[in-house]
């Protein structure tokens, strides 16, 4: 149930009673958020101005907020919020106040984008959503007197931890932004679940965050938007739940490899994911730590420009010999790609997987809804063959014909085209594509050089006794950081552009003693640039050119100053 009109009516069969709680100041303002200060202590009643407390019973609603997380909350914080949007004080909506507890809800909790909700503290304020497939919260774009455009959004979530208690079965969303230009994030956890921590969709630029956790989910942060700035932001246990299960190309059946148990005891790179993805102009991602990438990469970049990451400790955090082989590092990596379940029909197709997909809104219905855009993708027949004129099973297709898309994936479990026929397409215009198609991510070049400063880049472990890897610089390459495509058998004749400069970054381990499985080493692909500047005690990190990239064109691919 999104945003409600408000209906002032008695409490009629409330679980539990209002517990009457004042609420405190607003958080001040975020430094350089260009917010008003904090109003003075003493408040009016909250039904005439001030910050308005769910758990207020000068509010009455039909249903109550319980804090001690017995009773749902779900109906009473939509109908504070629902309340707040038709009594504003003048232009202006008033910040919502969780205080201390744990609340229970059911169903997405949609806010306006331009709405302050706030509580006392990552572990004094908890939401805990118990649906499965819902977000915890979104944020919206409302159009009213208070928001006329989605430039003047400026809301913020702050002092909170969202949560699930179904861990590895909940596939929601814990915080997605759509169209949430100058949102901030202030002291907020994400925690336990298989889903995604942060994801932001439509235009949602300008993001600003201050100490951000997200904690053993599945893909704990999705940022796709020009000027987004990060501060403090932890990420622990990424691509996996509080209870160790775990998605990647090394987890059967959410179980880590293990020798000893004869579970898949070949690691493999999974280049398609980093913990922490990034696509946008000038964004900053500065301090914060990511650990352990047993499952996925550190950060991943794509279509980036001018943008820098600055203080990160990213560490694959060795233990009994096991070793890990995902990047500190991935500028592009290797492009995601799932198969049809279906046949396309007006506009939507059903896939195998929608997990590794970067443009992504939860709730199908607010696709349409919130206007929000998708990515570039491409759409190939499941016999697809590079360059090939053979015919396809695809009626009137070519093995080597695909089509490209914009389109975004759902929580519906499919691919919503939004057009088609886009530039560099090779079938037929509308091919009628089949069950069994191939859906690929086409990625998109970048510009100028994203810089790497004074950073802890030690992601990978060597094997130990017992344990073997399925690196491969043809098509697995492992290394601290991996600067450019990796082919995947569909966008392999796209090479975008991938420039970084590291400056006084540490990579532990010696490459030329570890050239396979990665360790201390950066790797470049074809249209991939590096520049080093020092080494900080003594480490030091070797470039080597994945196949496409040789050493004979090492000048005009890449330069190394020491």
């Amino acid at each position: 149930m999104r945003l409600l009109l408000a209906t002032l009516i008695l409490c009629v069969g409330c679980n539990a009673a209002p517990v009457q709680t004042a609420p405190p100041p607003v958080p001040p303002p975020i430094q350089g958020s260009g917010q008003t200060p904090a109003p003075p202590a003493a408040q009016p009643n909250a039904a005439a101005s001030g910050p308005i407390s769910v758990t207020d019973p000068g509010i009455k609603l039909a249903c109550s907020a319980d804090p001690t997380g017995a009773s749902d909350s779900t109906c009473a914080i939509e109908a504070v919020i629902a309340y707040d949007l038709a009594n504003p004080v003048g232009s202006a909506l008033r910040p919502v106040y969780l205080p201390a507890g744990t609340y229970k809800i059911s169903a997405a909790i949609y806010v306006p984008v331009n709405l302050r909700i706030y509580g006392d503290g990552k572990t004094a304020t908890i939401i805990e959503q118990t649906n499965p497939t819902a977000n915890t919260i979104t944020a919206v774009p409302e159009k009213s007197p208070q928001q006329p455009n989605s430039w003047m959004s400026d809301g913020s979530i702050s002092n909170m931890t969202l949560f699930s208690p179904l861990q590895h079965l909940y596939k929601g969303t814990f915080l997605e932004l759509d169209d949430a230009t100058g949102y901030h994030i202030n002291n907020v956890e994400l925690s336990d679940g298989g889903g995604r921590g942060l994801q932001t969709g439509g235009y949602t630029e300008r993001l600003t965050s201050y100490d951000l956790s997200v904690n053993a989910v599945r893909w704990p942060i999705i940022s796709l938007g020009n000027e987004s700035r990060f501060y403090s932001t932890n990420i622990n246990a990424p691509g996996e739940d509080g209870y160790g299960y775990c998605w990647s190309r090394n987890c059967v059946n959410g179980t880590f490899a293990n020798p000893k148990a004869a579970v898949h005891a070949v690691i493999m790179p999974d280049n398609r994911v980093g913990a922490f993805y990034i696509s946008g102009a000038a964004v900053l991602l500065m301090g914060g730590s990511i650990k352990s990438t047993w499952n996925e990469a550190g950060i991943e970049t794509q279509a980036v420009f001018s943008s820098l990451i600055s203080d990160y400790y990213i560490e694959g955090y060795p233990i009994n010999g096991q070793p890990h082989e995902n990047a500190a590092l991935l500028m592009n990596g290797q492009a995601p790609w799932t198969t049809t379940t279906g046949p396309l029909t007006n506009g939507l197709i059903p896939v195998q997987s929608t997990d590794w997909f970067p443009n992504y809104i939860n709730n199908p219905a607010d696709i349409a809804a919130y206007h929000l855009g998708g990515g570039e993708y491409r759409i190939l027949p499941s016999d697809y063959l590079a360059k090939s004129a053979l015919p396809s099973i695809v009626p009137g297709l070519q093995r080597g014909q695909f089509e490209n898309v914009m389109g975004v994936f759902s929580g519906d479990g499919a691919f919503h085209i939004q057009s088609r026929n886009w530039t560099g397409s090779t079938a037929p215009a509308n091919t009628n594509w089949p069950t069994g198609s191939v859906i690929a991510q086409v990625q998109q070049g970048n510009y100028s050089t994203l810089k790497v400063e004074d950073s802890h880049l030690e992601s990978i472990d060597a094997p130990g006794k017992g344990w073997t890897t399925g690196c491969n610089d043809a098509t697995n390459p492992c290394a601290e950081a991996i600067i450019g495509t990796i082919p995947n058998g569909y966008t392999d004749d796209i090479h975008p552009s991938a420039a970084v400069q590291f400056d006084l970054d540490g990579f532990w381990g010696v490459c030329s003693q570890n050239e396979v499985t990665g360790e201390g080493c950066i790797k470049v692909s074809k249209a991939g640039s590096v520049e080093e500047i020092g080494f900080p005690n003594g480490t030091t990190a070797n470039v080597i050119a994945l196949p496409g990239a040789t050493m004979t064109a090492a000048a005009s691919a890449w330069t190394v100053t020491h």
